[in-house]
């Protein structure tokens, strides 16, 4: 797991071959990044 940049200069989330941008402001959700791909992170805080 890593947090890289978008080429907007937006955080994305690294993990397992996928890409995921965050869903909201928190950093608790992200989406992944595919437009055919329904698959979200989600953080617990630990």
């Amino acid at each position: 797991m890593s947090i890289g940049k978008s080429s907007k200069n937006k955080d994305q989330l690294l993990l397992s071959g996928y890409r995921y941008r965050r869903a909201n402001k928190s950093q608790i959700i992200w989406r992944c990044c595919r437009n055919d791909c329904a698959g979200r992170v989600r953080f617990d805080g630990t």
